[in-house]
């Protein structure tokens, strides 16, 4: 495919030849050599301290905080690259030269309320696919979602991570992309479906399910970073009644400049507008419950309403469902959510007639 001069440009100033970028500008890779990871997923599963040969995931917590976008931290660019920045937004709507500069297993804040840190879970939870289908995404923001996921996830619970790739026109996400996966990544761990035409998201979910081998479907979108204990509460819910549709809250990320954050104690509720916009909203007094008992949310008096703003990006994190057990809702965004694989198919999964755009 050729090239456009902004995009030759752009590849220029991030160095984003996909092998060359992702090693250099992460952790640690200026002092130690990548090793080809030779493990398979079933090996990784069974044992959470046996390493895989990827500093990006042995050496996961112990990240340089210094690094450039760590622990959530936005990038403020000046002068020639603030002008680039702003060129290349309209096109990727992300800021893609600061997600070239973030470490793709960057540590992201504790978004947790309090209460939920000490919460346990049992260990034999459903196993989860994790169903993430892409077109075009700017590779370090889809490889980054798939770091966030292996890191901050038990091993033992995650049966494999799909991209369905809908095919897509970069490059890069061909076969620079399988090799970059073979070679980093636990074998059969990550698995790569491609479309042979664009089919539009909901298919290109469907086909990822229909590829997918784990108890529960977790469907993703391609620029997410999870948080602490994500998967837990989500499929804890999923085992007490295979009918639950569990989603998870969303934190946000500046598509400008990448800064993770979140609001303490907010508890978004979603609805739709008369003219069905979709639209983020709160819970009203009467929907809240008085004790964490309660199947309704309980909220501590301190908590105040929150309107998001259009422009930021939402990802994905999962608490413990606040101070309550659950949450009841009856709107839901198309990623982030956790839904047993049988009943997804048993109701009829996505309309695969709606083509849904990118």
């Amino acid at each position: 495919m050729e090239l456009n001069l902004r995009e030759q440009d752009l590849r220029t100033i991030t160095k984003s030849e996909f092998i060359q970028n992702y090693n250099s500008s992460n952790q640690n890779s200026n002092k130690e050599k990548f090793e080809k990871v030779i493990i398979s997923a079933e090996e990784f599963r069974e044992s959470r301290d046996i390493e895989t040969g990827n500093i990006l995931i042995d050496k996961y917590g112990s990240n340089d905080h210094m690094n450039n976008g760590e622990n959530g931290r936005g990038i403020t660019f000046v002068g020639e690259e603030k002008k680039k920045v702003k060129e290349l937004l309209p096109k990727y709507r992300i800021n893609v030269l600061a997600s070239d500069l973030i470490p793709l297993n960057r540590l992201v804040p504790d978004s947790r309320p309090p209460r939920c840190k000490y919460r346990t879970y049992a260990h034999d939870l459903p196993t989860t696919s994790v169903i993430i289908p892409f077109y075009d995404e700017w590779p370090s923001v889809l490889i980054r979602t798939v770091y966030s996921i292996i890191n901050r996830t038990p091993r033992h619970l995650l049966q494999e991570i799909i991209l369905v790739d809908d095919n897509s026109q970069m490059i890069e996400l061909k076969r620079s992309l399988d090799e970059y996966i073979n070679d980093n990544f636990p074998k059969d761990m990550i698995k790569i479906v491609r479309n042979p035409k664009r089919v539009g998201a909901a298919t290109s979910r469907v086909n990822g399910w229909r590829a997918s081998t784990g108890q529960v479907a977790v469907f993703f979108d391609s620029q997410m970073e999870v948080n602490i204990d994500w998967l837990q509460p989500l499929h804890t819910e999923v085992k007490k009644d295979r009918k639950t549709i569990a989603m998870a809250v969303l934190d946000y990320v500046n598509a400008e400049n990448f800064e993770y954050y979140f609001y303490k104690g907010h508890l978004p509720r979603y609805r739709f507008e008369w003219k069905l916009g979709f639209f983020e909203t709160f819970f009203r007094k009467d929907q809240i419950g008085a004790t964490e008992e309660d199947a309704r949310p309980f909220f501590s008096k301190d908590v105040t309403s929150f309107k998001s703003s259009g422009r930021l990006n939402n990802f994905a994190r999962s608490n413990d469902l606040a101070f309550s057990k659950h949450q009841d809702g009856t709107v839901m965004v198309g990623a982030a959510y956790a839904v047993d694989s049988k009943y997804f198919g048993e109701i009829g999964t996505y309309d695969e007639g709606m083509h849904m755009g990118w």
